[in-house]
């Protein structure tokens, strides 16, 4: 009995097609053709046997109306269910981005008014703005490491002109996680406490606190063994975020150079 109204309801709506067709010469194709492909995409896994044409004139009415309902519901009900679907995909996408911002925004305050980034949040920042990088890498109980916290890192011109200029990263040697550069993961060296890659950025001399400069993306690391007062920052930070470096020999620069941050 299904397939006989579902074959009535098509018979209906084909009727219904043909007399709108004629009603309206100037309908274009197009306009027409989503149409059809709707019912037939809705209705193509159907399988209906053929019904007789006396059954067909008895049901039409009844089966047409009950139809129209059925269909405009479930029609209503899969747009209502796309469009919830839509939101919340919507919304989780939102949710995940302010997230993520929160996180980074969380991490990149951690000391002061530099914007100290994890090594990975550099990295990603990297693809989407170039810049420098700054990388302080310390121990936990390195005392002048704390002393550069302290005294350098709250500097204003410093936290100014890194902030610009610079992504700053905090490393702490002797973290337990696994760090993530440049595609490859480095966990601590056996038999030590110390980091793999904080080792290699030192180029294997344990020393605390070391400042390392790069160029964009990370090119052409430069470490700077001690304790950096904040003229010797200044002087550095700028030989390489102006790209002095790469015309003026470092003893020249330096014979000419003017501290204005102060102490």
């Amino acid at each position: 009995m299904k397939y006989i109204l579902l074959t009535v309801f098509l018979c209906t709506i084909q009727f219904q097609l043909l007399a709108q067709t004629n009603a309206g010469k100037g309908a274009t194709k197009t306009a027409i053709k989503p149409a059809l492909k709707v019912v037939t995409k809705k209705t193509s896994k159907v399988a209906a046997p053929k019904a007789t044409n006396a059954a067909a004139k008895k049901t039409t009415n009844v089966v047409a109306k009950k139809s129209s309902k059925e269909v405009t519901s479930k029609t209503a009900k899969v747009a209502s269910t796309k469009s919830t679907k839509i939101v919340k995909e919507s919304e989780s996408s939102t949710a995940q981005k302010s997230i993520h911002k929160i996180a980074a925004k969380s991490s990149a305050q951690v000391k002061g008014g530099i914007h100290w980034l994890s090594l990975e949040e550099a990295q990603e920042q990297m693809k989407v703005l170039p810049k420098k990088v700054y990388i302080d890498i310390f121990t936990d109980w390195c005392g002048w490491c704390k002393q550069m916290d302290a005294k350098v890192f709250t500097n204003k011109n410093v936290i100014d002109y890194m902030n610009e200029n610079y992504y700053a990263v905090h490393l702490n040697a002797e973290t337990a996680d696994s760090l993530l550069y440049k595609g490859k993961k480095y966990g601590r060296i056996e038999d030590s406490k110390t980091n793999s890659l904080a080792a290699t950025f030192m180029n294997n001399k344990l020393t605390y606190p070391t400042s390392i400069f790069f160029d964009e993306d990370f090119a052409n690391p430069q470490p700077v063994p001690g304790y950096l007062e904040t003229p010797v920052m200044e002087m550095i930070l700028k030989y390489i975020g102006t790209n002095k470096h790469k015309s003026v020999p470092f003893e020249k620069y330096k014979k000419e150079f003017k501290a204005t941050w102060g102490d």
